[in-house]
């Protein structure tokens, strides 16, 4: 894996905070490789083709709210006829687990890169309330797994 792309979709912070963590924990692990940062916002769907790896993430808002940000991405990417068949995909969300549609955007997120023709390897994390040092240390280790 050369190059690979972490890119969030926030709206509070704590989205990017858990990807600049996992951003900066691949840059340790991985010294040869480009490992970069963006926000969802600023991700156009054809860029991803640049990639070996892209990892995705979102919040969920309320009881299955798919985040501002991530939700326009997803407009972007389902506008065009983008085959995300190269890079490989990883996915992670935020949300509250009192929801009963706990980190569903992450769910979605999955759902449309998978008829893009995206392959999402590993399982998908849920991260439940604020990033602390424990639901750092949970994405840290989910990021290895990826490895």
């Amino acid at each position: 894996m050369n190059k690979i792309l972490v890119a969030y979709a926030t709206m509070t912070g704590n989205t990017s905070t858990v990807a600049e963590t996992i951003q900066q924990h691949l840059i340790t692990k991985l010294p040869e490789a480009q490992v970069k940062l963006l926000d969802m916002a600023d991700l156009n769907p054809v860029d991803l083709l640049d990639y070996d790896l892209v990892i995705l993430g979102s919040s969920t808002w309320d009881d299955g709210d798919v985040n501002q940000v991530a939700r326009e991405f997803l407009e972007r990417l389902n506008s065009g006829e983008t085959d995300l068949a190269q890079p490989k995909f990883a996915i992670f969300g935020l949300g509250d687990s009192f929801y009963p549609e706990f980190c569903k955007a992450a769910d979605v997120l999955k759902i449309n890169i998978s008829e893009h023709k995206g392959q999402v390897v590993g399982e998908l994390l849920r991260l439940d309330g604020f990033p602390d040092d424990e639901v750092m240390k949970t994405a840290c280790e989910w990021a290895d797994t990826l490895l």
